[in-house]
């Protein structure tokens, strides 16, 4: 059933659409993300398509439009302008033809739009523009000039607007320009399914995406771990890095470091910027209480001393185990149950917080009967090596 539709100017239609996406991330949900933002951008369009709810078939329509945009979403606002304009103008054709057009086309063209317009959208205005922006505002801050803020928000809004609006204008008037030449032939139907597999690439590769970044890669089956067409490994950085890294973090802070105050800091941090700048944190207050505030190799010595962070970055965990393993179980092995309880730490603590380290520099290793310590660990903890169990089994 055809139905009569209000006669709106195009800028009219646009302003809708452009008002509208900026509203989408109002009503977050777990479980369909931004669908209700979605429609409610389309409510303007199927309040008109639909105006006389006294009539059952409108009202029945009306309904099903509703329902039909509550289905899943997720997209970056700035380009959601371009599918709600795409969305409005099938949801037209659709009111005019109902007979000759498959609504079910409208979600698999959302679906197959979302993934590729998140990508672009949320690398341009997130990772582009707003790191350009807040880059150029806050050097121009740290100088006193009230143009660093105004900058920055003029860099990130004038975009966002002119592109929101376009998209939604192109959307709009793009949709309607070919939709009316698929509406010949079986060209509908090709679009659905081509829009179907796209939409199933895009759900697909995030999920993937999920998998890599959450998931050991000893958990995945040989099969699904071969999917992945590169392989990348995070190793922990060199003291010459994390150095760079502290001398760049005290200059945030506001505090004078010399280049061996921050070289200390680097080679106690276990290799990890977060540690690092942790440690920063505690030897400045140091400097700041007992020393002129300047942190020199002597000022973070001390203070690094004081938090019982050895030269290594071992701290009292690191050597307590070490030395319950040596004193209690002769060097091992011991299980890491009966370790934990030995000197009251949680068994998942130690094996995800401490071991790592001790085995990369060599103090502990695994073996199928239990924890051991290596002589390297004996010579650290100045204790005399006598032989361990583990050596005679």
């Amino acid at each position: 059933m055809a139905t009569a539709t209000k006669d709106v100017s195009l800028n009219k239609k646009v302003s809708q659409f452009f008002w509208r996406s900026w509203a989408i991330q109002a009503s977050w949900n777990y479980e369909r993300q931004m669908n209700m933002g979605f429609l409610y951008g389309m409510v303007p369009t199927l309040d008109r398509l639909y105006p006389d709810e006294s009539d059952p078939k409108q009202l029945a329509a009306k309904k099903e439009a509703y329902h039909r945009h509550m289905a899943f979403y997720n997209c970056t606002p700035q380009t959601s302008a371009f599918i709600l304009g795409l969305a409005a103008s099938m949801e037209e054709e659709y009111a005019k033809d109902p007979e000759n057009f498959n609504p079910d086309s409208i979600n698999a063209v959302k679906t197959s739009l979302m993934g590729p317009l998140s990508g672009i959208g949320d690398s341009f205005f997130q990772g582009t523009i707003r790191v350009i922006a807040f880059g150029l505002g806050v050097q121009l801050a740290q100088q006193g000039s009230i143009m660093g803020p105004i900058l920055a928000l003029l860099i990130s809004i004038v975009p966002s607007v002119l592109i929101t609006w376009f998209a939604a204008k192109m959307g709009y008037q793009g949709g309607h320009e070919y939709l009316s030449k698929l509406q010949g032939g079986d060209l509908m139907e090709k679009l659905m399914y081509v829009c179907g597999i796209v939409g199933l690439m895009s759900v697909g590769g995030m999920i993937a995406t999920l998998i890599g970044a959450t998931t050991r890669a000893g958990q995945l089956s040989a099969p699904l771990r071969d999917r992945f067409g590169v392989t990348l490994r995070l190793e922990l950085y060199t003291p010459e890095e994390l150095a760079k890294i502290v001398t760049r973090s005290a200059g945030i802070l506001n505090v004078s470091i010399e280049p061996e105050g921050a070289m200390e800091i680097a080679r106690r941090s276990r290799g990890t910027p977060r540690i690092a700048n942790r440690m920063l944190r505690r030897v400045r207050d140091f400097a700041q209480v007992m020393a002129d505030g300047v942190i020199t190799k002597s000022v973070a010595d001390k203070a690094l001393l004081a938090l019982e962070v050895d030269y290594l970055g071992l701290d009292n965990v690191d050597r307590r185990m070490l030395q319950a393993i040596i004193e209690n179980y002769g060097g091992g092995p011991v299980g890491l149950d009966t370790l934990a309880a030995t000197i009251g730490e949680e068994s998942v603590t130690l094996e995800d917080v401490y071991e790592p380290y001790l085995m990369q520099i060599g103090f502990l290793t695994r073996t199928p009967r239990g924890r051991c310590v290596t002589q390297k660990a004996y010579a650290h903890l100045h204790i005399a090596f006598t032989g361990q169990q583990q050596l005679e089994l």
